[in-house]
């Protein structure tokens, strides 16, 4: 284990309830009574981030008619689908674009989008906005969209949300990946994880082995995940702070007294 020491990643798994983890997984649209021939999309924000979706529209049937329930998910939402808002978020704010080429106005009754925890899809929650008018020429309009048991709200928020205290210790470790260097070994090893300069808040993995694989070879990338992680498996971690690790290898034919080897690892969001 001369030249063992690697790189190791360790993986932080949010629980629910902690950081950013709520996905939009459907826009439902009522239209009223002026629908529009202009391409429409529509942007979604939280107190820190947005998204667009693409041009919403249909292939083989026509959009944006009057007094039409219009649903829109999967590609559709574009990078929508893919951001995490804030698991906290009491509301969105939602703002329909609507190109000015044809100068067709529109009236949208209502817009309900639907999102849910990446960890729990279906815990679905509900923004509920009012009421969206555009005359031909404007080319957007804005709305505050109350969360299910919000208070609805008028118009855009010009005032910031009051600060919502949300513990950063509720994170677990994922996942280990350590990258091999060119002098693998065949004695047990072990990782103590510790939180950074502490003493006292640590656990201990056990020996690091697949069932049936070769591990700790050289050059190998090894991976494992949190099932195999012992006393380490249930272990929560602040995700601002960073992780102590430690490295202990068994006396054994490699050489001939146990070796530690320590570093300090960042942890990477899943």
């Amino acid at each position: 284990m001369k030249k063992v020491l690697c790189a190791i990643l360790l993986s932080l798994a949010g629980l629910a309830h902690s950081l950013p983890n709520l996905l939009v997984s459907k826009i439902v649209v009522q239209v009223g009574p002026d629908g529009t021939d202009d391409d429409v999309t529509m942007k979604i924000c939280d107190t820190s981030k947005c998204c667009t979706t693409k041009t919403l529209s249909h292939l083989l049937s026509s959009e944006w008619v009057k007094d039409k329930l219009e649903t829109w998910d999967g590609s559709k939402l574009g990078n929508c689908s893919q951001i995490l808002f804030d698991s906290e978020a009491r509301k969105l704010d939602v703002t329909v674009n609507k190109a000015t080429k044809k100068k067709d106005s529109l009236d949208v009754t209502s817009v309900t989008l639907e999102a849910a925890p990446a960890s729990d899809k279906k815990k679905v929650k509900k923004f509920q906005c009012g009421s969206f008018k555009l005359k031909g020429t404007d080319s957007q309009k804005t709305s505050v969209c109350p969360g299910s048991g919000s208070t609805p709200t008028r118009g855009p928020s010009k005032t910031k949300d009051i600060p919502i205290k949300i513990s950063r210790e509720n994170y677990k470790i994922g996942n280990v990946i350590v990258q091999m260097g060119d002098d693998g070994t065949n004695d047990d090893v072990s990782m103590k994880v510790c939180e950074a300069n502490s003493k006292t808040k640590c656990c201990d993995t056990g020996k690091l082995s697949g069932l049936l694989s070769d591990d700790w070879s050289k050059n190998d990338k090894e991976t494992w995940k949190n099932k195999d992680l012992g006393g380490c498996k249930n272990s929560l971690w602040n995700a601002c702070k960073g992780l102590d690790v430690t490295l202990t290898k068994k006396a054994g034919k490699d050489v001939p007294e146990s070796e530690q080897r320590n570093c300090r690892a960042g942890g990477q969001g899943q």
